[in-house]
């Protein structure tokens, strides 16, 4: 499962960070591609899931996609995405 859950998440993250030959995508096309890999079978559709209802999905990039790929988050943003993940209904 962690594997999985890794796999979404990397995607997800390399989707919505800028890069220096693109920007970032916004977090609603980011999740339809993820719904759309999750619909081929490439991807855990309950993982994708669980994704969407963690995330915001407005137009404007997180607090993770920053210049370059170089993140830069406090501790709050990783405990909060870190006792999300931990739920049971994963």
């Amino acid at each position: 499962m962690e594997a999985r859950i890794l796999a979404v998440a990397d995607i997800y993250d390399a989707l919505t960070t800028t890069r220096r030959y693109r920007k970032a995508m916004s977090p609603s096309k980011a999740v339809a591609i993820l719904r759309e890999e999750a619909a081929d079978g490439k991807l855990d559709i309950s993982v994708v899931s669980e994704l969407v209802g963690i995330i915001d999905l407005n137009e404007t990039p997180g607090p993770f996609a920053t210049d370059c790929g170089q993140h830069t988050s406090s501790s709050n943003d990783a405990d909060a995405v870190d006792s999300r993940l931990a739920s049971p209904s994963i």
